[in-house]
């Protein structure tokens, strides 16, 4: 009972403290965020095998150019501000330089460097040279990034490059770090390729070589055993020579050329090595090469080398393919919105949630329309004021805000007898609009019928004296703001007299 008794008041003690105390997560441990983190496996590992070897090389290559090869194009808001926030964007993608050279320009290029190293090294860092006004953007080399100094809250400090033996500190504000498959909160994103890459331990605890180098020295291998099945090992024997003479023959057989010959009087014997692979050895080529292509998560290879597809079956194989390029594409597109557009809106004096500047993969569908298009849709009343000039501005045409353009009208007494036509009114009148330019609904609201043009008074009618009294015709309809025509008046019966 005692010894219950005091662990029930321990218990007490702790679960009173833990009320008590309330402290913010740590994502970095105090060592860490002194020392920095440095990247789990090199990054010039990657590079290595995205250069040398053909299956990543060409994996990397169609993961990339499935996801830009159709473009992109911005949407916004077009009523905010005559959408010109969404041609300040425009401009943008189509003049920022990333670099000195004369091709060091425009948005489209520079994505198709970052999507490569996102896709083989996880990661991408491209550097504001002016944050205050962005105009001139950096793309800093993958591989000269050393370490990242975090605080215990996981807030980036400092990121350090290492290069040309020297340490370089950049600015974490002005660093644009995008990073692809982060996982337990690692300042550092993981590429496609990271399994591949990446050294294990056997149960042992030995180091198991990279899967990538396994699959080089496999090739080696081969090179080999194919090099001494053609060319076998062969050991001559000369009995009757002395070592001076076996010396000799010795330094030009060692390594000789396939169609080399040779001559001698001297008695020699030789024995060949029939090299060649062993049983079992073609099952584990294919075990391991389907292996490697599970690991780049992409069926190109195996649509090209692998003749026991199907259609049903590669057109599945293609789908799941396109599943890690939708998910690139996404993480590009968020990186580029949040870190570029709404940073170039709040420069330019606009505001990114009214503004809705979103950022979109693929060819624009828009209708290349031009202006007599707008014209006759505006004169037919399918268009409004404002939609017209949006469409206008689209086209190319400098058009002042909205509100001025209306604010300039209300100025005029103007009143607008048709689209496209205006008249004007004396001052204080009513203006009078007419409805539509169509010509029947025209020649029906003022009274005409199709066709015609204009009402023409009636001629004047003239009664002979002993017709009865007629009643006065009443006069002609005219359109707004025309004269009106008074017929004559008839003749009067006259009474005879008494």
């Amino acid at each position: 009972m005692i010894n219950l008794g005091w662990r029930e008041s321990v218990a007490r003690f702790i679960y009173r403290g833990t009320q008590q105390v309330k402290e913010d997560a740590i994502i970095v441990p105090l060592y860490k965020s002194a020392i920095g983190e440095y990247q789990v496996e090199n990054i010039r590992d990657a590079i290595d095998a995205y250069l040398h070897d053909t299956d990543i090389y060409n994996a990397v290559n169609f993961i990339c150019n499935s996801a830009l090869s159709d473009g992109f194009y911005v949407t916004g808001d077009e009523k905010y501000k005559s959408g010109k926030a969404i041609d300040v964007v425009k401009e943008f993608n189509d003049t920022i330089r990333w670099g000195d050279g004369r091709s060091e320009k425009r948005l489209a290029p520079l994505l198709r460097i970052v999507t490569h190293e996102l896709v083989y090294g996880g990661n991408t860092f491209i550097e504001m040279l002016t944050p205050d006004k962005l105009e001139m953007l950096n793309q800093v080399q993958l591989s000269s990034i050393y370490r990242i100094f975090r605080s215990p809250q996981g807030s980036v400090n400092r990121i350090q490059q290492l290069i040309g033996g020297r340490f370089n500190d950049l600015d974490p504000q002005n660093i644009i770090h995008v990073s692809w498959l982060q996982i337990d909160r690692e300042p550092f994103g993981r590429g496609l390729i990271q399994p591949l890459i990446a050294p294990r331990m056997d149960i042992k605890g030995r180091q198991v070589p990279p899967f990538y180098k396994i699959k080089a020295s496999l090739e080696y291998d081969l090179y080999r055993m194919v090099h001494r099945r053609g060319v076998p090992r062969s050991v001559f024997s000369f009995p009757e020579a002395g070592d001076e003479l076996v010396q000799a023959y010795s330094k030009e057989l060692q390594d000789p050329d396939v169609d080399a010959s040779f001559a001698t009087n001297t008695k020699i014997e030789i024995a060949s090595e029939v090299g060649g692979p062993a049983q079992g050895v073609p099952a584990i080529i294919n075990w391991l090469s389907d292996r490697y292509h599970v690991g780049l998560q992409t069926p190109i290879n195996a649509l090209i080398t692998a003749s026991g597809f199907t259609q049903a079956s590669a057109i599945v194989a293609q789908e799941l393919g396109e599943l890690v390029v939708e998910d690139l594409q996404l993480r590009l597109k968020y990186a580029i919105e949040d870190d570029l557009y709404d940073r170039i809106l709040i420069q330019n004096g606009f505001d990114p949630k009214l503004a809705k500047i979103e950022f979109h993969w693929g060819a624009s569908n828009d209708y290349e329309y031009n202006i007599n298009d707008i014209h006759m849709s505006f004169d037919r009343n399918l268009l409004s004021v404002i939609e017209a000039r949006q469409m206008l501005r689209k086209v190319g045409l400098e058009l002042d805000d909205d509100s001025k353009y209306f604010e300039e009208i209300e100025k005029k007494n103007t009143a607008t007898t048709m689209k496209g036509q205006q008249v004007v009114v004396a001052p204080g009148d009513e203006p009078q609009v007419e409805a539509s330019l169509q010509p029947t609904t025209y020649a029906k609201s003022q009274g005409l019928s199709p066709g015609q043009v204009a009402q023409v008074p009636p001629p004047a009618q003239v009664a002979p004296a002993q017709a009865p009294k007629a009643a006065p015709t009443a006069p002609a309809q005219t359109a707004p703001a025309q004269a009106q025509v008074q017929p004559p008046k008839p003749a009067q019966k006259k009474e005879p007299s008494k």
